[in-house]
């Protein structure tokens, strides 16, 4: 089984540059493809990553606009079905740029896909970069009643056989989930989409898996806050409208109404910025104005 990897970059190519060099440093000499997008940098990350000696397998494409990230590894994969010899045995692992490996992770999901033929999307342990006995996430469970995923915690792992959700941080995925369930939605462009990707997956009874000892670190602290709520906010509906049956979607509004009065009734009073990007984020949802939409005006604010 040959290693396909997509990784994205927007900006931040240091970033970018340390986490290929940890998926060098722990190849244990296997072949890898990488197929590293820079989705339309503002910066000169497009000339940085093109100066920066790689493992000769490794493509760097340059998009001509912000795709978002549905619409990026969309294009990754893509680009990887179109371009090698694959087989619906074969597996693409999408990787976030902020992630370091710990240890021959990358190697360690292959082989479990290799030796379980009934499983097709897979996580390592993710831990928290800045403080490494944290664990990030280690499996997931959707709840469709609130129209959302939780992390499961180590204590929670004991569930492992309920895991339904995989995070987009580091998901490997065979090429035959992308023939049964299609790619991610890019209306979305950010934030959720994976949430999305694993409903459909789960409805196609689609068997996922977190492999313990396959260790990798993800900086969660890189995000913006307002500029993350915006897509979370508009996001959120769609994904209610979108993947929730009729009873599901009826509790899944009425729990986010409720959350979302709540929140802005604080937020008009204690934090303005708040309160408009999500007056701008509902409003774009109800105006049908879905991928980029009006999120990248946040981007500025800390």
């Amino acid at each position: 089984m040959n290693q396909y990897l997509i990784i994205l970059n927007y900006n931040r190519a240091q970033s970018t540059i340390e986490c290929i060099h940890s998926i060098e440093k722990y190849s244990d000499n296997r072949i890898f493809y990488i197929i590293l997008i820079d989705n339309s940098s503002t910066d000169n990350s497009l000339e940085i990553l093109s100066n920066t000696r790689f493992n000769s397998n490794t493509v760097i494409i340059s998009t001509s606009t912000n795709l978002g990230f549905a619409g990026g590894v969309n294009y990754g994969i893509g680009y990887v079905q179109s371009n090698y010899s694959l087989e619906s045995n074969d597996a693409i692992i999408l990787i976030n740029n902020d992630v370091i490996l710990g240890n021959n992770a990358i190697n360690q999901l292959y082989d479990f896909l290799d030796f379980n033929s009934d499983v097709s999307i897979v996580s390592p342990f993710i831990y928290n970069k800045n403080n490494r006995g944290e664990i990030w996430f280690c499996g997931g469970i959707l709840q469709p009643f609130l129209g959302k995923a939780i992390h499961l915690n180590k204590y929670d792992y004991k569930k492992k056989d309920k895991i339904n959700f995989i995070s987009g941080c580091f998901m490997g995925i065979r090429i035959s989930v992308f023939n049964t369930i299609g790619k991610f939605d890019e209306l979305y462009f950010m934030y959720l989409e994976d949430i999305d990707f694993c409903y459909r997956a789960n409805n196609a009874t689609i068997k996922m898996a977190v492999i313990e000892n396959a260790i990798v670190y993800h900086d969660s602290g890189e995000s913006n806050k307002i500029f993350k709520y915006y897509y979370s906010i508009r996001n959120r509906l769609y994904l209610i409208n979108k993947d929730a049956n009729n009873l599901r979607k009826i509790i899944a509004k009425i729990y986010f109404v409720l959350v979302i009065l709540v929140k802005m009734s604080v937020w008009f009073f204690l934090n303005r910025k708040y309160y408009k990007v999500a007056l701008c984020s509902l409003k774009d949802y109800f105006n049908h104005n879905m991928h980029k939409g009006n999120g990248f005006r946040y981007l500025k604010y800390e």
